[in-house]
């Protein structure tokens, strides 16, 4: 006859388990603000690589190839934040124009349900 609980070991191991998990999980949390910065360079150097790498093909030393890159990179992340802070501006600045327009919606909404 088979018992359907589960062996005391294989209970432990799953304890085990999720332990650790809490314990990496908690760690990750306390250390957020590093693992970001990590993260992101790594995501800049997966991104500047492949150009940088171009550029030496084409007879370009390592170290001015990744100057040139990365300016290009920190150039067009400039020019992505100008753009998005301009329409955050914007925005701010129609959110009266918005709220007008919401209410109206809102009111014959209303009157149309009624």
């Amino acid at each position: 006859m088979a018992s359907t609980s589960a062996s005391p070991a294989s209970r432990a191991g799953i304890l085990v388990n999720v332990a650790a998990f809490v314990v990496i999980t908690a760690g990750l949390k306390a250390a957020s603000d590093v693992v970001v910065l990590v993260l992101a360079a790594l995501f800049l150097a997966v991104a500047v690589a492949p150009p940088v790498f171009f550029l030496q093909r084409k007879g370009v030393p390592f170290t001015v190839g990744l100057v040139i890159a990365m300016g290009a990179a920190i150039g067009a992340l400039g020019a992505i934040a100008m753009l998005v802070g301009t329409s955050v501006t914007q925005f701010r600045q129609q959110i009266p124009d918005y709220q007008v327009l919401i209410q109206g919606h809102y009111e014959s909404a209303s009157r149309l349900l009624a």
